[in-house]
């Protein structure tokens, strides 16, 4: 399934959201081949990365699944929406980076998922720097 992604757009792209907008989307599985989708999971999260443990929170998560009432074309545009909190706020040190991103997975018959993300930042806090001895 190389030819198959999922799209992720967020409804009002800019430089920041601040704690407490409102994030809104929405998402689809794009390509000519696209299986047939059991359920799929999308969730607004934050990730660390760099020196040291990484660490995870979930915010926001939402299942649908294929024998739910909520149900729909899985290439069709569906939408999701939450308020964003106060903490962690994106940051970019040198030591360690918080990224938050809106993942969806769909889970095909074959058991074989297909993830999409869409990286957004949450706050406003300046890149940390080296300082130099």
């Amino acid at each position: 399934m190389p030819d198959v992604h999922v799209e992720i757009e967020l409804t009002d792209p800019k430089d920041a959201w601040l704690p407490g907008e409102r994030l809104t989307g929405r998402y689809r599985l794009e390509g000519e081949d696209a299986p047939e989708i059991e359920r799929l999971e999308v969730s607004v999260l934050w990730y660390t990365s760099g020196k040291g443990d990484e660490d995870l929170g979930v915010h926001f998560f939402e299942e649908r699944r294929a024998d739910s009432p909520n149900w729909f074309n899985a290439r069709e545009w569906a939408t999701f929406e939450c308020v964003l909190p106060q903490t962690p706020l994106s940051y970019d040190g040198v030591l360690i980076k918080v990224h938050w991103c809106v993942r969806v997975r769909y889970y095909p018959a074959d058991g074989k998922q297909i993830l999409g993300e869409c990286p957004f930042p949450l706050g406003t806090v300046q890149p940390g720097r080296k300082v130099e001895e």
